[in-house]
């Protein structure tokens, strides 16, 4: 299951609420990892790169998605 995750959160970057650039999709499982370790609310673009580092880290995901997330990302 995917959902769509704000990069810099809903709840405080109100002119980037329905901005794609602002967006990412992820699975239902990561998403929900990423808010156990940042909680919910005043999410950044940065703790999402740092998450992003961490499951690459820890082999949670491939070369060719890390490298696609982070230029996605720049």
């Amino acid at each position: 299951k995917l959902v769509v995750h704000h990069l810099n959160g809903y709840n405080w970057d109100k002119e980037n609420r329905t901005n794609i650039d602002n967006g990412i999709t992820l699975s239902e499982n990561i998403h929900l990892e990423f808010h156990k370790k940042y909680g919910y609310g005043y999410n950044t673009k940065e703790q999402f790169i740092d998450f992003v580092n961490l499951l690459y880290e820890q082999n949670k995901i491939t070369d060719d998605n890390y490298n696609s997330l982070i230029n996605k990302l720049k």
